[in-house]
């Protein structure tokens, strides 16, 4: 099922469709949270349940932070950020794999569509996972976190790629699986796109325009220049 709140896409004017990275083009959530659970469990950290649910999206550096000021890990924010990437290497490097129906779904958008990345991680682990694992960089552009000053929920990113695309906000559509993402996409002006990869539906639709579960949906959209409607 697909839902929608009341501001409808306008499919006519999209000229490029903006992904984010975790959650949209691989499945790398549960990864993510593996890896940071078990470096929050060998530091004997008490967090709360929802945890994970509530930093779903931001950068490491806030990540690590939020650790040490609120939890109390007893290491540098450096420190933190070598060992959780030390240990999600060794979980990329054989569990790493793409969305299902992202590929197929790529396949139909790159000739027909400006393509990039706006993701929250940086660059030089993106290259890592490009160089080490079975995912690859078929985009036309990237924008990581070191390319800004403000990551999401900030509208810099978007707004970043749309210029460097030369495209205005909305004429972009922004593929995410988070709030932050989404905050950061609205904020920009672009135009919004929901996936129920890594958070519900009903969640998604408080900030998106549209909300799938599927690419395979986006692209009946995209096909035929529809507005977002609720199909069941």
């Amino acid at each position: 099922m697909s839902v929608h709140n009341s501001n409808s896409i306008d499919w006519s004017r999209i000229r490029a469709i903006l992904f984010d990275f975790d959650g949209v083009v691989v499945n790398s959530e549960p990864l993510y949270e593996e890896a940071e659970l078990e470096l929050i469990n060998t530091m004997g950290l008490q967090i709360p349940a929802d945890f994970f649910h509530h930093h779903k999206g931001v950068g490491e550096d806030v990540f690590y932070s939020v650790l040490i000021e609120k939890y109390g890990a007893q290491k540098t924010v450096i420190e933190l950020k070598d060992w959780g990437r030390e240990l999600l290497k060794q979980k990329f490097f054989t569990r790493l794999d793409y969305v299902s129906g992202f590929s197929e779904f790529f396949t139909f958008v790159k000739d027909r569509y400006l393509t990039a990345i706006v993701t929250s991680t940086r660059r030089d682990f993106m290259q890592w996972i490009f160089e080490n694992t079975s995912v690859t960089n078929p985009f036309a552009e990237m924008g990581t976190i070191d390319d800004v000053t403000e990551g999401k929920p900030a509208p810099e990113p978007y707004l970043n790629m749309c210029q460097r695309l030369n495209v205005l906000p909305e004429e972009a559509l922004v593929i995410e699986d988070s709030l932050l993402g989404l905050r950061s996409a609205a904020h920009a002006g672009c135009q919004t796109v929901g996936i129920t990869t890594t958070m519900p539906a009903a969640r998604l639709a408080e900030t998106a325009q549209c909300v799938i579960n599927h690419f395979s949906e986006l692209r009946v959209f995209l096909e035929r220049k529809e507005y977002c409607h609720e199909m069941v």
